[in-house]
């Protein structure tokens, strides 16, 4: 096994290990009713009129179908089985981790580095909240859809320098889809392809940490 694999490998085992308590925990009094325990659309899993109320719907002073089709996603599997819920969240949580590690060793080529900075964002205790609490699926989700948005432009990027393709002043589509698709998640998310802007030096190394 490389070593990226293996360090993400234990990156994501070191996280879920870190909040396999949050499993034991019920739901809170404060969103959960409105985003699952009081909200019947909602319990009633994956149906069409639910699919339809999804995507019409401001319930919850929000405008995210797919946090609503996530939370029906689990009514679905687990009912209101609340350890299941959080387990989710959890599971997002590391993949979104080691999608981070996967993204800065991308940009930078510097393992240890990148390594650090995920880990400091997957167990900084600000993102205890994110996880452990049912409601915020919406933060972990449109984490999850953003980061692979960011990994698809380095992927664009590296394509076009290997081919030799680019050109100097030349603006570079950004490829927006999987961005989009994370404001479906969370309004917030609207400014990711503003905030990858930096790494469009990515192909010259101008983040490599030799240059910072």
């Amino acid at each position: 096994m490389s070593r990226p694999r293996l360090m993400g490998l234990l990156l994501a085992l070191v996280t879920l290990l870190a909040y396999l308590p949050v499993t034991h925990d019920g739901f809170v009094n404060y969103d959960d009713s409105t985003y699952v325990t009081e909200n019947r659309t909602v319990q009633n899993g994956l149906t069409w009129a639910g699919i339809q109320w999804a995507f019409t719907t401001g319930h919850g002073s929000n405008w995210h179908p797919l946090t609503w089709l996530s939370h029906m996603t689990d009514c679905e599997l687990f009912g209101l089985n609340a350890g299941a819920h959080h387990s989710v969240n959890m599971l997002f949580h590391a993949v979104n981790a080691v999608l981070l590690l996967l993204l800065l060793f991308r940009l930078t080529g510097a393992l240890w580095p990148a390594t650090f900075i995920a880990a400091l964002f997957a167990w900084h205790p600000l993102h205890v909240e994110s996880v452990a609490w049912i409601a915020e699926r919406k933060d972990v989700l449109s984490t999850f859809f953003a980061l692979l948005s960011l990994l698809a432009y380095v992927r664009y990027a590296q394509r076009v320098t290997s081919d030799k393709q680019q050109v100097a002043g030349t603006e570079k589509p950004f490829p927006r889809q999987p961005s989009h698709v994370s404001r479906f998640t969370f309004h917030v998310s609207t400014g990711w392809p503003w905030l990858a802007s930096p790494s469009v030096s990515w192909p010259n190394r101008c983040w490599s940490p030799s240059r910072l």
